[in-house]
């Protein structure tokens, strides 16, 4: 493996050789240029390589083994290699499926696999270490090419050219065979990721003529019910074709009286694994095109005639490439070539996720089963929102504000066609995932408010309150009623409660803007809950007892049994993004508050605190600062709050040098479905979301000499720091439109208006920058 991961790195390297150059690089005409879809696909990634539109929801990418995530209903913990269903470090690939989510550390999906084959009939993937038992196939990443929109490898075992593109509901395939040899596809609909025995409830293939099928298939998994309709349009005829169901019924009716396995056009089952033969013609070379839906074939197939009909492969893979270079080139850039490089495919990887989550004719599958019509707004799903409220929802609120807004009215259905009349909270494939803590669709919403999106503002809020006053949510009942959720009745109460009061905070600001004093008063009041979890014996964040006692052993190294969830009391007690002064004075004042902080970034941080815990790695730490997790993202921005803020400066340059590189691990935590991209492309244009749901961004340093944001209103941000490096990363002054400008933080509606931030560098930090109060972002205390 280690032999595959050295020649990968030097492959990748050498890919990069002809636009690398000493001195600085200008992206051109052709942005999609300088994405690599490689980048994060070993270690923490998470990420894949294949070909997907913008938001799309076809994601197209091979799959490299079928590591299940139970088996008998133990977990295997290899399993979360496989989130993303590559690993660059795999020597085979098992096919290609069409659906997979961008940087989990949970997952789902992997639909609809199809694999070339050649050769003799193998109608099982096999094993890694034994891939001749199957139809996988060994490959070298010296034959894979990886861009946006384009994926193309060789399969070895088959010496077959595997070509993939992608519209947003349709997965395109070419592959090209070798003379002589029988051409031949597998179908397997019992393959997914994360799969287990009973995942498929059931899938149907139908053969419609010798060049259409259709099909479905229902799964529970994540997504607790997910429908997946198809339709494959073949580019020649079928010659042969039938199907093994590997779990088969025990009861077949009278079925039986057919000859189920061969040529026949119906084939179903829980596990089918379908075969097709093609005759061979002097092209040898098989286009498919597969079409998704959630709402029927016929569904599917309109999607297939809309975003293909008469269009050849390389039209489509030219069409993906100009829909790539026209969503990336809102941002343009000098730099070396890695840092260019770096900057395109984090803002490629926060157009991912969400996805498109409706039919070319507006239906989609909501939350309750049914079949809706988008009215007035395009439906999506997959809000991974723990994560994503943070940065990658205010980017889109700045760059694509109208396809915030509609995932914002997507995240209002939910809660509309909701029997618990809850907002959601990890959204996936018309289904609640549950995952995580909080209800940040809160924080969402909000901010697309305070940003201009045009959402039914007394609708938002009845969303808002009715899921902030549910009892499903996490010990709500003794939070309302004791100001704080109990360590005894909740093993994650004291992050808990942290999450709950900075969402009260998004519903109070949403009440106010709105002139509903009532139930701004009383979010008012619910957001300054966080106090009640700081122990001012020991200043930091810790969990409670209903009896008011404060947990007396708390290790705040610690991340299990401590009371926090993916995170320890170091990082957790950071948490007030709405109150920064309230929580400097909760931990004892300002000098307190500044020495922890130095002492997060500058301690050594053992590893028996993460060893056992699958999302960190040593990767993942600067000191105790966690990057690779999302709660502690804005906390190097804090330092906006304290005598030296310059140490923003110092700690954002130094967390982006560790933890992005332009390499296949070049990603130091899971990307979380575009957060750890957004948190990069914010920090390099030199400002940040500290609190989503405020108009403001807090203000660090850029990352690169120039960078020009281009806003869809057509205004312009121009944002220069001539001579930025790691030894000159400290801003010496700041002008904003050629006037001194001393605030910590610009708004949104300066961005809005367009302007210029011409940063002067420094090797030293400027001590005397920013101290006025009046200089620091909003903090609710003092308000």
């Amino acid at each position: 493996m280690m032999q595959r991961l050295k020649q990968g790195l030097l492959s990748l390297a050498t890919m990069l050789l002809p636009l690398a150059t000493l001195g600085q690089t200008q992206t051109g005409e052709h942005p999609s240029d300088w994405v690599n879809p490689l980048i994060g696909t070993a270690g923490m990634g998470h990420t894949f390589p294949g070909a997907v539109a913008p938001f799309g929801m076809v994601a197209l990418s091979p799959d490299t083994d079928t590591i299940p995530h139970n088996v008998d209903g133990r977990y295997q913990p290899r399993a979360y290699d496989y989130c993303a269903g590559y690993r660059y470090e795999d020597a085979t690939i098992v096919g290609f499926s069409h659906t997979h989510l961008s940087g989990t550390g949970h997952s789902d999906l992997g639909d609809i696999l199809l694999q070339p084959q050649t050769g003799r009939l193998r109608l099982q993937p096999g094993r890694a270490a034994s891939p001749d038992e199957g139809y996988r196939s060994r490959f070298s990443h010296d034959t894979e090419q990886a861009r946006a929109g384009y994926y193309e490898v060789r399969l070895d075992d088959e010496q077959v050219r595997v070509q993939l593109t992608a519209t947003p509901r349709v997965g395109i395939h070419r592959y090209t065979y070798p003379a002589g040899e029988e051409e031949r596809v597998i179908l397997d609909l019992g393959h997914g990721i994360y799969n287990y025995d009973g995942k498929v409830l059931w899938a149907s293939i139908r053969v419609e003529n010798d060049t259409l099928l259709t099909g479905y298939r229902i799964t529970s998994g994540w997504a607790r019910c997910h429908y997946t309709y198809f339709a494959i349009a073949l580019s020649k005829p079928i010659h042969s074709y039938g199907y093994r169901d590997r779990k088969e019924a025990n009861y077949r009716g009278f079925w039986r009286k057919f000859d189920l396995q061969h040529n026949f056009p119906e084939m179903a089952g829980r596990h089918p694994v379908a075969y097709f033969n093609f005759a061979d013609d002097a092209s040898h070379a098989l286009t498919l095109r597969v079409a998704l839906s959630a709402v029927s074939t016929e569904g599917a197939l309109r999607n297939l005639r809309a975003e293909t009909d008469g269009k050849t492969f390389e039209q489509l893979c030219d069409e993906a490439r100009s829909v790539w270079d026209e969503a990336l080139s809102a941002l343009r850039c000098e730099g070396t070539a890695d840092q260019c490089r770096m900057l395109y495919t984090s803002l490629y990887h926060t157009m991912i996720n969400p996805s498109i989550y409706m039919d070319v004719d507006r239906q989609y599958r909501g939350l309750d089963g049914n079949i809706h019509t988008a009215q007035g707004f395009d439906h999506y799903t997959v809000f991974s929102l723990w994560d994503t409220y943070r940065a990658q929802h205010p980017l889109l609120a700045l760059l694509q504000p109208e396809r915030n807004a509609h995932m914002a009215r997507s995240m209002l259905a939910h809660q509309q066609q909701s029997v618990h009349h809850l907002l959601p909270i990890w959204s996936l494939m018309g289904n609640e995932g549950w995952c995580m803590t909080g209800y940040h669709a809160v924080s969402v919403l909000a901010d697309a408010l305070a940003k201009g999106a045009d959402l039914p503002r007394d609708a938002v809020l009845r969303a808002m309150v009715s899921t902030a006053s549910s009892e499903r949510m996490s010990g709500m009942k003794d939070y309302l009623a004791m100001g704080y959720v109990p360590f005894d009745r909740d093993q994650t109460a004291a992050s808990n409660t942290l999450e709950y009061a900075y969402d009260d905070w998004a519903i109070y600001a949403t009440a106010q803007a709105a002139g509903d004093t009532a139930t701004a008063r009383a979010f008012a009041q619910r957001a300054q809950s966080y106090r009640n979890v700081y122990n001012p014996a020991s200043g930091f964040a810790c969990p409670r007892y209903a009896d008011g006692r404060f947990k007396a052993d708390m290790d705040p190294y610690q991340t299990y049994g401590e009371g926090f969830i993916e995170g320890n009391a170091w990082n957790f007690s950071f948490h007030v993004p709405h109150d920064v002064r309230g929580m400097m004075q909760a931990m004892g004042g300002e000098l307190i508050f500044r020495q922890r902080l130095d002492s997060l970034f500058e301690m050594h941080l053992p590893e028996r605190y993460y060893k056992d815990n699958e999302d960190i790695t040593a990767d993942c730490l600067v000191g105790g600062y966690v990057h690779g997790n999302e709660p502690s993202h804005h906390i190097p921005y804090l330092y906006a709050w304290t005598s030296q803020p310059w140490k923003t400066q110092q700690w954002v340059r130094t967390i982006m040098n560790r933890m992005y590189r332009a390499d296949i691990r070049g990603l130091g935590g899971n990307d979380d479905c575009g957060q750890m991209s957004a948190w990069y492309i914010f920090s390099a244009l030199g400002f940040y979301p500290v609190c989503p749901g405020s108009d403001q961004y807090v203000l660090g340093a850029p990352y690169l000499p120039y960078l020009r944001l281009t806003l869809p209103n057509g205004r312009a941000v121009e944002v220069r720091a001539k001579g930025v490096s790691d030894r000159r990363r400290y801003v010496k002054r700041l002008l904003v439109n050629g006037q001194p400008y001393e605030r910590l933080y610009i708004t949104h509606d300066m961005l809005l208006r367009g302007c210029t931030l011409d940063f002067e560098m420094s090797e030293k930090p400027n001590r005397t920058r920013g101290l006025r109060p009046s200089d620091q972002p909003y903090s609710m205390t003092n308000e």
